[in-house]
This record gives structure tokens, C-alpha cells and sequence, in this order.
């Protein structure tokens, strides 16, 4: 090896001398399967070398970097490949200035040669044309030998996209909630207010913000169950009190006028400890689906009964799903009442086993309708 590069103020900065690199390109661009197999995958994917040059890349980040030919691009290291301003920066490339000691790629590789595979993300800032870029980066760097040395499968995903949705989503939730809490507040005022007058109307106001403030929490509930964000606060509370909550809410919603929401008479008056919030959120997505899919004038039943260290909280309603949709009924997006919908049972099933630690079921007869069910620790 011969250090053409002697400056660092991070990474080692030592290239391999021509001849180790021709050496290098050749053991992989005369493998016509590698080729063949990396070309095949979706990610952006480069095979490095211990000074973390470049000697073969796929289809995929030669399209990506819109190079010529890839002769253009080995020897180079992925910052310099991808444009990174810091590689530019520093006399001796990619991986070796100050800002590169935080980098979630240089530190990857630098990691799986010592030890495994190594997952990190990593934020670039690039040039292009001139022109100043963002780029959000999941990378994998996974160590291997041949012909006893040692090299890197570097692989990389662009997660921009998922970034600026949790960005936008983070401002979204914050400044729609606090417009719906104003909104939530007010219309409490003119609920406790003296104007008999207008009480009815002051009522519809105030169930729809609630109503409102309702669907935009499970929103957020959902978008953070998905991530794996979900905070738990488990509390003691009474099983009988929260099920007359629940039908209290739901009896004064649009989606419970014309039908009649029963409790089972056998519910056993008990303490549960778990999250209150995310049990509402389960129990509630059922009994508004059981609502949704009866007609005027039939009954949803919401109950619970105990079983062994778990209770099980069930809503029943008269109609009847095929076999084929419920074999597909907590899949993502799966709906039966047009696209865009879906997540409602698929936030049951995720929120009972992800965080609940339960489970559920659903059984349905033409004779005897349909009950989901949802199986909760006691403690």
C-alpha cells in the first residue's frame, strides 16, 4: 500500500496504490452472478475495499449518480460518489474531515471492518451544479473476505421521503391539535353557558370538535404505534366505568343516532391495569365499526367477561362478513368500504398485540352476526 493521501483529522486516509486496486475492480467485475445479483436489488450498493474505495457499484447507483460509465467511479469513496460537500472540503476525501466524525457512514464502515454488520443513518449535504442538496441516508455496512482480503458491502436507501413525512406530520399533529383544543374550549363555554336558548346547537358544536379531537388523536396514536414511538401509561381503573364511558361517547356521536348501543348485563366489576388511552382507542375502533356496519333500529352489544388472568372485551352486531374478507380484515388498508379506509381494524390488531400485549379475534355466522373481540391482560 502507498499513502498518496497523509492528512486526517478523522478516518485513516490512505488510497490503495493502482496496481491493489486494478487487482481489486477485477476479482468482482469479471463475476458475472455478483453482477448479476447486485443489479437485482433496489438499494444503491457499493463493494469497498479496506481504504473504503470504490471497486464495484450496481446499476442502481450508476443510474442514481448519473455517471457516464462506472470506470468514473472506482477507486473513489462513497462521499465523493455521492457528492458529499465534506469530501470536497478535505484534502484527503471522503471519511478524514471534522464534520465526518458524525457521519453514519464513514462510522459504519469504519465499525463492520472491526467487528459486523453495522446499520447507521446518515444526512449528506451535496453538491450539484453548483447547487446545495439534502440527502437522508439509511446505510448497511456488512464486512467480508475473499481471496483473504478483507472488503464491505455498503449499502444505502434513501429515506428522505420518510424523513419529511415525520417532519411534516410532527407539524401537522402539533398545530391542528392546538387549533381543535381552542376550538374544544370554546365550545365547553357555550356548553356551561345560561343561554337555554341555543343549547342543542351549542351541543352539536361541541360533540363534533370532540368527535374531531378524537380522530386526530388516533391518527397520531397510529403514526406512532407504526414507528414504534407509542408511549404506555398504564394506570388501575374500573372496567364497569370505563365500558359506560365508551357507550356515553358513542351515544352522542352521529354515527350512534338510529341504533341502540346495549351493555351486557355480566360485566364483571373489576380493575384492570394498562394504558386507559390506547384500551379506548381498541374498544372504541370496534364498537364504531360495529356501528357502521348495523342498520337503523339494530343493537350493538358491548361487553366483558373474565378469563383466567385476562378480560375479554367484545362488541357484537347482527351482520354477517363473508370468510373471504375476514380472513383479510386487520390487514393494512384492507376495507370493504372504498379505498382510502382500512385502518381501523388494522390499528385494533396493532395496538392489542404491539402494545397491549393481547390479542384478538373476530367470528362471524349468518345466524348470529359478528363479534370482535379483544383478549387483555388483567396486570
Amino acid at each position: 500500500m502507498e499513502a498518496s493521501h497523509n492528512k486526517t483529522d478523522y478516518a485513516p486516509p490512505e488510497i490503495a496504490d493502482e496496481l491493489t486496486l486494478l487487482r481489486q475492480i477485477d476479482y468482482f467485475r469479471n463475476n458475472s452472478m455478483l453482477q448479476l445479483l447486485l443489479d437485482a436489488q433496489p438499494n444503491y450498493i457499493m463493494i469497498l475495499n479496506q481504504q473504503r474505495q470504490v471497486v464495484f457499484v450496481n446499476r442502481m447507483l450508476i443510474t442514481y449518480v448519473n455517471a457516464d460509465n462506472i470506470d468514473s467511479i472506482y477507486g473513489m469513496r462513497p462521499g465523493e460518489v455521492l457528492g458529499c460537500i465534506h469530501s470536497l472540503e478535505a484534502d484527503s476525501g471522503c471519511g478524514t474531515s471534522v464534520f465526518c466524525r458524525t457521519c453514519g457512514a464513514v462510522n459504519a464502515i469504519l465499525r463492520s471492518q472491526d467487528d459486523d454488520q453495522q446499520i447507521e443513518e446518515c444526512r449528506i449535504y451535496q453538491t450539484n451544479d453548483g447547487e446545495i442538496g439534502a440527502l437522508d441516508l439509511r446505510v448497511w455496512a456488512t464486512p467480508f473476505t475473499y481471496n483473504n482480503e478483507g472488503f464491505t458491502i455498503f449499502s444505502l436507501l434513501d429515506i428522505s421521503h420518510e424523513k419529511r413525512r415525520e417532519i411534516l406530520e410532527r407539524i401537522f399533529f402539533h398545530d391542528i391539535l392546538n387549533t381543535v383544543g381552542i376550538l374544544q374550549g370554546f365550545s365547553n363555554m357555550l356548553m356551561s353557558s345560561e343561554n337555554s336558548e341555543n343549547f342543542d346547537k351549542y351541543s352539536i358544536i361541541n360533540d363534533a370538535a370532540n368527535t374531531l379531537m378524537e380522530e386526530i388523536l388516533a391518527q397520531k396514536h397510529l403514526a406512532a404505534a407504526e414507528a414504534g414511538d407509542l408511549k404506555l401509561n398504564p394506570e388501575r381503573f374500573g372496567v364497569k366505568i370505563f365500558i359506560d364511558h365508551l357507550v356515553r361517547s358513542y351515544e352522542n356521536q352521529i354515527i350512534g343516532k338510529d341504533k341502540r348501543i346495549l351493555k351486557a348485563s355480566a360485566i364483571p366489576d373489576i380493575e384492570i391495569e394498562t394504558d386507559r388511552t390506547i384500551l379506548n382507542r381498541v374498544t372504541g375502533n370496534m364498537l364504531k365499526n360495529a356501528l357502521e356496519a348495523s342498520k337503523n333500529d339494530e343493537t350493538v352489544t358491548i361487553g366483558v367477561k373474565q378469563s383466567s388472568n385476562e378480560l375479554i372485551f367484545w362488541v357484537h352486531n347482527k351482520a354477517f362478513i363473508p370468510a373471504e374478507i375476514r380472513y383479510q380484515i386487520f390487514k393494512r388498508s384492507f376495507s370493504t368500504k372504498g379505498t382510502g379506509r382500512g385502518l381501523g381494524t388494522y390499528s385494533i390488531k396493532l395496538l392489542t398485540e404491539n402494545y397491549l400485549k393481547g390479542s384478538v379475534n373476530v367470528e362471524s355466522t349468518e345466524k348470529d352476526g359478528t363479534t370482535f373481540s379483544v383478549n387483555i391482560p388483567i396486570k
